[in-house]
């Protein structure tokens, strides 16, 4: 293949990606959906904050990039295990679990987490960084499913009908933002 031929493959590639992922901000926008995301620092001090235990099972309900799922691992020795709904998102999830060398230790799935039940029965951590008006909406649910004694930290939004065990503020991206911790 010659060299100008590479370039075009590559810019193609990177179109397509582009156009992918406007393709897919505009599609989670008419749904009332929003990317949203956990800077490492403060999934760090998130962690640092709650009680855990090496090989407990995290699980990031809108899994993003998976950066908080590597942060887990590789900083605190746990198990990963992320639902994603998008699928570019899902992808570059996939990507960075590689990329990080935490395979072993991280799972990432595709779909919507309310058809990920035996996975939130298993989960000692449960993270959600979600929108208030999707907490309200899956609040019974998560909390029938999850097992006893586990914790569901969420950060920036609550949940109306249980009270948090513990709260605190971390910075996240250029803001503090409240996380809750709920113990079931």
């Amino acid at each position: 293949m010659h060299y100008q031929q590479i370039i075009i493959i590559f810019m193609l590639v990177v179109i397509v990606g582009v156009a992918l992922w406007q393709l897919m901000m505009i599609v989670t926008s008419l749904f009332g959906l929003y990317l949203m995301s956990t800077n490492r620092g403060a999934i760090r001090a998130i962690l640092s904050n709650i009680d855990i235990r090496k090989g407990q099972i995290f699980l990031d309900l809108g899994c993003g990039n998976a950066q908080n799922l590597i942060v887990a691992s590789k900083q605190f020795g746990l198990q990963g295990i992320g639902i994603e709904i998008f699928f570019v998102q899902y992808l570059v999830a996939k990507l960075n679990v590689w990329l990080s060398g935490e395979s072993k230790n991280i799972r990432i799935y595709l779909g919507d987490f309310r058809n990920f039940s035996e996975l939130i029965k298993k989960a000692d951590i449960i993270y959600l960084y979600q929108r208030q008006v999707l907490l309200e909406k899956i609040e019974s649910e998560l909390f029938c499913q999850a097992k006893k004694g586990s914790e569901i930290v969420c950060l920036s939004s609550y949940f109306v009908d249980h009270r948090p065990a513990k709260s605190f503020r971390v910075r996240n991206v250029y803001t503090d933002a409240s996380v809750r911790v709920y113990k079931v």
